[in-house]
């Protein structure tokens, strides 16, 4: 009896290499959860706008605007290098390069702005601080206005069409490769690095991340409401939804 349990178990297991590598996928995604590109993009996309509806919010005592508008700006720039370095370099191995350099035009305008409201959140000016607030309040909307349409874009088109296209496992492969370039990326907005992603763009990394560290360790910052990665089923992946009146 052992002898035909011990070959009918044998005989179960694939015998050629390629049958035995596929075997091993079926049985990790069997076993352990998979993480979902979409999902972990519109995380980064929620916490984005949750930390601009928070900077939005009159007397609220426990988190300074100040700490909200220095997570809102490293919260963009790790966001937009993350997707460079997985999602747009992926865009360029299945034949949609243009549609990737278009998406990285875009996020170096986004950054473009951002930079822009870093500098005026900081820099000394000779007029009434309430005249500086409503000055930093037209480049903050401008610069989520600009945010939000691109994300939209993402979520609505880009993502979906991308995800369609992906052989099993990876999605879940390239959602761990956001993951992973999440936690190299800068800390600020660089619009003047390269953005042509792979080694150009990792080098470049590496040379402000260290800089940026330091500036971070001088600065108040807030916890994020979501994190990663997401769970299959969580709110946190529904794209959120910011009041149009924050934004004219």
């Amino acid at each position: 009896m052992s002898r035909i349990l011990c070959s009918t178990s044998l005989r179960s297991i694939p015998q050629t290499a390629a049958a035995r590598t596929a075997f091993a996928a079926r049985a990790t995604v069997a076993t352990f959860p998979q993480l979902d590109t979409y999902r972990e993009v519109v995380i980064d996309h929620n916490n984005i706008k949750d930390l601009y509806n928070r900077w939005w919010k009159k007397g609220n005592v426990e988190e300074s605007k100040t700490a909200i508008k220095n997570t809102l700006i490293r919260e963009v720039a790790v966001h937009v290098e993350a997707e460079e370095l997985s999602v747009y370099d992926y865009m360029e191995t299945i034949g949609k390069a243009k549609e990737a350099n278009q998406a990285r035009k875009e996020h170096k305008h986004v950054e473009e702005l951002w930079l822009a409201l870093e500098k005026r959140a900081s820099e000394e000016v000779d007029f009434e601080p309430v005249a500086k607030e409503v000055d930093f309040e037209r480049v903050l909307k401008r610069a989520m206005r600009t945010f939000i349409d691109h994300a939209t874009f993402e979520e609505q088109k880009l993502l979906p069409a991308l995800l369609e296209r992906l052989p099993p496992g990876e999605n879940h492969r390239l959602a761990e490769k956001f993951l992973k370039s999440r936690r190299i990326a800068p800390t600020r907005p660089h619009p003047d690095k390269p953005h042509e992603g792979k080694t150009a763009q990792v080098l470049a990394d590496a040379l402000s991340k260290p800089i940026d560290i330091l500036l971070d360790s001088t600065r108040m910052y807030v916890d994020l409401k979501y994190e990663h990665p997401a769970k299959p089923g969580d709110r946190a992946t529904v794209p959120l939804r910011v009041d149009p009146n924050l934004l004219k």
